[in-house]
């Protein structure tokens, strides 16, 4: 047996380290972290999110995401407003500047996905997308055993904002993103 360090989980997180320090290079000029721009994103694609749906649908905790909402309203790029129904909730909202920074975002990380796909190729880009969209759903499962690991979430988004396999998802079915990229809201 080998004392060095291999195996999925070891090269997922060297993978991710990596992925996610190129992803925050690509981000520099905006002025964003690779966190407060897939929140950006996550609520210009599904407006009207409250932190925990947030949250749900990153894969981080409630108190995380409000840090990132605090950093992203002081920006001037999110908005926060009452919701009618029940004035406890705060629907995360962008605003205009956040849209449009949303967008840049969105072509930025489309743009890093399709260098990845190019220098992989085609069929060895699919299959590990294949395999990471198995692996997510295997640990959607055991994280929440009444979850089915064999159906793909519509609400799951990839970084170049359709679920994987292409089909459109849902914006009512909010949650974990953990195969949505290395990084959430960046690229794959």
């Amino acid at each position: 047996m080998s004392t060095r360090p291999h195996g999925v989980g070891f090269l997922l997180g060297v993978c991710h380290r990596r992925r996610r320090a190129a992803w925050a290079r690509d981000l520099g000029d905006l002025g964003l972290h690779p966190p407060q721009a897939a929140l950006l994103r996550l609520a210009a694609d599904q407006p009207g999110l409250g932190v925990r749906q947030a949250a749900r649908a990153l894969g981080t905790d409630p108190m995380h995401v409000q840090r990132l909402v605090a950093g992203l309203l002081a920006a001037g790029l999110l908005e926060v407003r009452p919701d009618p129904a029940d004035q406890r909730r705060r629907p995360l909202v962008p605003s205009p500047a956040g849209a449009r920074l949303a967008l840049e975002v969105a072509r930025r990380a489309e743009a890093a996905e399709a260098r990845l796909a190019a220098a992989l190729g085609p069929e060895r880009y699919e299959g590990l997308l294949r395999g990471l969209e198995a692996l997510a759903a295997l640990e959607e499962h055991e994280a929440d055993p009444t979850a089915d690991p064999g159906v793909k979430d519509p609400g799951v988004k990839g970084p170049s904002g359709k679920s994987p396999g292409g089909k459109s998802p849902s914006a009512k079915a909010p949650r974990r993103a953990r195969a949505a990229g290395t990084v959430v809201g960046g690229p794959g």
